[in-house]
Formats: C-alpha cells, sequence, structure tokens
C-alpha cells in the first residue's frame, strides 16, 4: 500500500505517513496515542503553587509562571477537546468490485474550529469477511494543519487478496503540539468492496505435482529404466472407457430425440447463441425458446466442479493459503472447460451453471464471498449435494482434507450410480509425497477415481516500512 498525501491549494502539509509493503496488504501498526497523565499532574500541581505564590507574593515570576501553566492547560488541555467537536468524516472508494485487487481510497476530515496547533490522525481498517481469523488491513496518517478546514487523503491498496471486505470504525485522534494530550473520536461509515478472485492459474511446480497429476494431463514421466507410464494410464483407463461408452449410448439417444423435436438435445437459449441453433420445434410446441446442442456437445460428457467448504483441519493461516488456492484453481478450470460447453459449480451455499464467457462476472462475483466455514464432513452434506449433480457427467472435486477416506468413497458411488466419472483435486502444501497420501491415492485410483495432487503456493509475507510516522506525538 502506498500512500501519498496530496494537499490542494489551500492545504498545508506537514506531516504524512507513507507505508510501503508488498501484498497481502497488513500494516502492523497499533495505536498508541495516549494522555500523559503524570505530565498533567506535575503541570496541575505547578498551576497550583505558581497561583498560591502569586497570591503570597505578588511577584513578576511568580506570574510569568503562572500565565505559563494557564497557557499550557487552555491549550494543551481544553483546545483538543474543542478541536473534536464538529469533525466530519467521508471516504469515497474507486470501485466496489476490483477485478486486480487494486483500488484506490479518498478520504476527506472537515473541522469547523480552525485551530493552530492541532495535529489529526486518522487511522482506518478492513476486514477479510471471506477468510478464518484474517488479519485486518490498516492505514494510518496524520496532519498538521494551520487554519484550512479541510485533509484530504488519497492511497492507494495493491494486490489484495480475495474477499468481500467491511470497513471498521474509523479513528480519529487529535492531539495538541506538545504532545500531552490524546483525544480519540469513531467515526462509522458502512462500506464493503469485493475483491473477485483472477483467472490465472496458480504456480504449482513442486515434486508432488510433476511425480503424481502430470500422468492426468497427458504429460507422462519416463522412468529410469526408459519405459514411460502409459501402462499405469492405460490401467486407469479402462475403467472410464466403460462409463464413457455408457454414457455415449446415452448421449447418442438424445440426439435421436432432438430431431423429434421432444427437447433432450437441447438446452435453454442463452443471450449470444446462433438463431440457426434455435429448435423451432420445441418453440412451436409451447417449450419456450431452446438451442440445438452441437454433436460436440452431445459426445462429451458434463463437467461439474464441486468446491469443498470443510473447515480444513489445519492452522488458520494455512487454512486460508489451501482454500485461496482451491478457489484459484476452480475458477480457472471453469474457464477453461466453459469454452467447449457449459459447466455446473456446486458449493454448501449456492450451485451456478456457466455456459458462456458473460457469466463469468457472475461467477467470481459468487466465488469472491466463498468462505471454508462448514463444519460436517463432505460425507455428511453429500445428500443435498447429490441432487444437484447432473447425470452423466464428469466430477471435478476440489478439496484440501486428502486424509479423510470414507467420504470419497460415498462420493465415488454416488457417482457410479449416476453414471459420472470422478476426479478429485486435493489441495497440499506438501512439496514430497508422504507415506499416508501414497496410500490414499492407491486406495482411490483402485476404487476408479483420478487422484490429482495440486501444490499450493504459500501466502506471501508482507513487508512494512514506515518511511516517515506519526509516532512521535503522544505516543509511548
Amino acid at each position: 500500500m502506498n500512500g501519498n498525501h496530496q494537499p490542494s491549494q489551500d492545504q498545508d502539509k506537514f506531516s504524512t505517513t507513507v507505508v510501503t509493503s508488498t501484498a497481502p496488504i497488513e500494516i502492523q501498526l497499533k495505536s498508541q496515542f495516549k494522555t500523559r497523565y503524570g505530565v498533567w499532574c506535575g503541570i496541575f500541581i505547578l498551576f497550583v503553587a505558581a497561583l498560591a505564590a502569586v497570591i503570597w507574593r505578588n511577584g513578576a515570576v511568580e506570574w510569568l509562571l503562572l500565565t505559563v501553566t494557564s497557557l499550557i492547560i487552555v491549550y494543551s488541555g481544553i483546545v483538543p477537546i474543542i478541536a473534536t467537536t464538529k469533525l466530519s468524516y467521508n471516504r469515497i472508494i474507486s470501485e466496489q468490485y476490483s477485478h486486480d485487487g487494486n483500488l484506490q481510497f479518498e478520504t476527506r476530515l472537515r473541522r469547523t474550529f480552525r485551530i493552530p496547533g492541532m495535529w489529526y490522525v486518522i487511522h482506518e481498517s478492513y476486514r477479510n469477511q471471506s477468510q478464518l481469523n484474517s488479519d485486518l488491513l490498516q492505514y494510518r496518517a496524520s496532519f498538521t494543519p494551520l487554519f484550512h478546514g479541510e485533509m484530504i487523503l488519497n492511497y492507494q491498496l495493491q494486490q489484495v487478496t480475495r474477499g468481500n471486505y467491511e470497513a471498521l470504525v474509523t479513528e480519529i485522534i487529535v492531539g495538541d503540539w506538545l504532545g500531552l494530550t490524546s483525544i480519540t473520536v469513531k467515526k462509522t461509515l458502512q462500506q464493503k468492496f469485493t475483491v473477485l478472485p483472477p483467472i490465472i492459474t496458480p504456480q504449482a511446480d513442486s515434486f508432488v505435482v510433476n511425480n503424481s497429476s502430470n500422468r492426468w494431463i497427458g504429460d507422462w514421466n519416463v522412468g529410469s529404466d526408459g519405459s514411460s507410464n502409459q501402462q499405469n494410464m492405460s490401467d486407469q483407463s479402462d475403467l472410464q472407457s466403460i462409463t464413457l461408452q455408457d454414457q455415449g449410448t446415452y448421449y447418442s439417444s438424445q440426439q435421436q430425440n432432438a430431431s423429434s423435436g421432444t427437447g433432450n438435445g437441447t438446452r435453454p437459449y442463452i443471450e449470444g447463441d446462433s438463431y440457426r441453433r434455435i429448435d423451432i420445434r420445441a418453440a412451436a410446441r409451447g417449450r419456450g425458446w431452446h438451442t440445438k446442442l452441437q454433436d460436440a456437445e452431445l459426445h462429451m460428457p458434463k463437467y461439474c466442479i464441486i468446491l469443498d467448504q470443510y473447515a480444513l483441519p489445519y492452522q488458520d493461516n494455512l487454512r486460508n493459503q489451501l482454500f485461496e488456492s482451491m478457489v484459484q484453481w476452480s475458477v480457472a478450470d471453469v474457464h477453461d472447460y466453459g469454452q467447449e460447453q457449459p459447466v455446473f459449480v456446486i458449493t454448501d451455499d449456492w450451485s451456478f451453471e456457466y455456459a458462456t464467457l458473460q457469466h463469468s462476472y457472475e461467477l467470481r462475483c459468487l466465488l469472491a464471498l466463498a468462505k471454508a466455514d462448514v463444519q460436517q464432513h463432505i460425507r455428511e452434506r453429500l445428500p443435498q449435494l447429490a441432487v444437484l449433480i447432473p447425470q452423466q457427467s464428469h466430477i471435478v472435486l476440489y478439496s484440501g482434507d486428502w486424509r479423510e477416506t470414507e467420504s470419497w468413497y460415498a462420493l465415488a458411488d454416488i457417482a457410479r450410480s449416476k453414471g459420472c466419472t470422478l476426479e478429485i483435486h486435493f489441495a497440499t502444501n506438501n512439496r514430497v509425497m508422504t507415506y499416508a497420501m501414497r496410500e490414499q491415492q492407491r486406495s482411490l485410483e483402485q476404487s476408479g477415481v483420478k487422484l490429482v495432487w495440486r501444490y499450493s503456493q504459500p501466502l506471501h509475507i508482507p513487508i512494512s516500512h514506515v518511511v516517515e510516522g506519526s509516532e512521535r506525538y503522544a505516543s509511548s
């Protein structure tokens, strides 16, 4: 986050907080401003002693000491209280939905009493509602105006992670020029902004990925003896070919029914479809507008992507890391699969059918709100999810709970009953295969389940540097 204080012609800039950091933005600044009550006790005792000396001796030195202490009490004690009254605070966010995580903010602070010598500190915070126990995005800047009534703060958030952010209570701290008094005023603005997940597929270059999942995508590794892994691939494809033969019979019957106008080989019309593919017979029979499926769509199994929102049994920071990776993978895969056919996306909160690029924005908005907060294993949620899974489809499930076994066996049974093929992508932070991971892979593959290990890149550790700070004023 880069903070730049840009004053207008009728503004003065005396102190600016500039913070530079890498993404994600996390500024570890705690409010340490406080009133120095010990110093005030000494000033009050000195004032009483000066007043008594004036009454007793009535000398020039006594009057000078009484005048100085009185001015300090008035200007450093009473005037800051007056400066906090009738403060107007407003904040403008550049966009409510951000595609790249870069947002610009403009904060305006207006004061009614233009008292010189007072300093103002604005402390703004934002919380990500889509992550569990997420750290706050914070920004702090200070001003020391003279006789001007408006202060403007412009700053930018860069590369913010996915999620729905809510603005918390803003703290406006007012203090005197000696740093003896600190008064905090809290202002609330109900503002939110959403950062959409990116479409770019995260890099997954690790030993786990290169030695487990590449054989499913056609990049076969050659062994030390010069032989390839094609034999292993053919063994796994035997079970898939049986299912695909059944699917081919099903889709051919669909194609025959489509020519008779029953509409089994059609789908609801979507804006942007060619008018030449409109099913006229279905429209004449009162079924509404439908689009005929092409041969490639009829012979290709439907894709169904399921995002497991189970609260992963890991630490909070690792849980957020794995789930963020799964969301990015699902977005990238939906766009790849969606170029050829509609894709069904299923979560615990909603289901969505992605048919054209026009649905990309809506899908990313839904995934931006997704949160790994489900407390039940997927085997307990299968009755609700099974209803949404389409028949004769290819199921791709993303999960980070690879240690769970009963859930995946139960999901495999449901997939067989619906004539579906199942492919599970496990997110892991391990760079090498452990014994438990190999055993889990062997048992699931023997059950006819494709298993893909995907490495989750760790989140960036933020580096914050305060170039010029406001901690010099009334701070401990």
